[in-house]
């Protein structure tokens, strides 16, 4: 629970009057501190809640917060080959758009995007 009050607080203090890269570096900061919190802990705290993909998770979080994508259901999954997105969209901006920003994501190397028109 106090973790994620850290990370919310960061989020909440940097996310006024930041660019993205200072977005991107707050993500950076909480994930180092939820893993020295997962080294510290014992292992029976429920950490769950916490994506093992913490890539995938920023793909999602700028997906759910992109004024034009939020409304569509956009599954993002990291694999071996690559970040994998589908679901469906109503016009080809919005798969290139789903596409530029994960791809526009730290961390992120290849996006093998799946995601289909439907008009």
């Amino acid at each position: 629970m106090a973790i994620r009050l850290i990370v919310l607080a960061l989020l909440l203090i940097g996310g006024t009057g930041c660019n993205r890269s200072d977005g991107e570096k707050l993500v950076r900061i909480s994930e180092l501190i939820i893993q020295r919190a997962r080294s510290a802990a014992p292992s029976s705290l429920p950490f769950q809640e916490f994506s093992n993909d913490p890539i995938a998770r920023r793909v999602r979080q700028r997906l759910e917060n992109d004024v034009y994508l939020n409304t569509f259901q956009i599954d993002v999954q990291q694999r071996v080959d690559g970040l994998y997105l589908s679901g469906t969209v109503p016009d080809e901006d919005f798969r290139k758009r789903a596409n530029d920003l994960a791809i526009s994501t730290v961390g992120v190397v290849d996006v093998i995007n799946q995601i289909q028109v439907q008009p």
